[in-house]
């Protein structure tokens, strides 16, 4: 009997034989079909779109996280300076803005030269309050040559959450 390029051959009448690479039964043939792939695009579809607003919340609630960490690490420069080069550093503090920079005697109010030398700026919706001494009309953290700091709080203030800093004497 002839099957197109496959011929089948029968030794007995129960038993058929596929010759070469061409038989009926097609062994070790593996793959998903159209249907299992839609299907399975389906229910990753509902499982994430269950599980999205879960993590949009916690996106907003980490921006005053953030902002304090960041405020914290240009503190800790502007007194490292401080000390290093002996002369008095400022971290002025704008909270009409919601920015913060650093400066020193000699840049006057304006932010110092190299890479902390920029203004920093919270995530919108994050709001700034302190108690900061004013200083030219902004709140400002003075560390000295010696490593001492004006004592003050600074709260970044969020939707979700509120992170407060101090700045203690040592």
């Amino acid at each position: 009997m002839k099957f197109g390029a496959c011929m089948l051959l029968r030794s007995r009448p129960s038993e058929r034989v596929g010759v070469g690479h061409c038989s009926p039964r097609r062994r070790g043939v593996h793959g998903f079909t159209l249907l299992e792939l839609v299907l399975v695009l389906a229910i990753i579809a509902v499982i994430l779109a269950v599980v999205a607003p879960t993590f949009s919340g916690f996106a907003a609630g980490r921006k005053p996280q953030d902002a304090a960490a960041r405020f914290v690490a240009l503190t800790n420069y502007a007194r490292s300076q401080a000390i290093a080069d002996g002369r008095t550093y400022r971290v002025i503090i704008d909270p009409a803005q919601g920015q913060w920079w650093v400066a020193n005697d000699d840049s006057g109010a304006s932010p110092v030269a190299g890479p902390y030398g920029q203004v920093f700026a919270a995530a919108d919706g994050v709001q700034i309050e302190t108690n900061a001494p004013l200083d030219n009309g902004h709140p400002t953290l003075r560390f000295e040559s010696n490593g001492r700091c004006d004592p003050a709080q600074v709260r970044f203030i969020g939707a979700r959450s509120t992170v407060e800093v101090e700045c203690l004497l040592p």
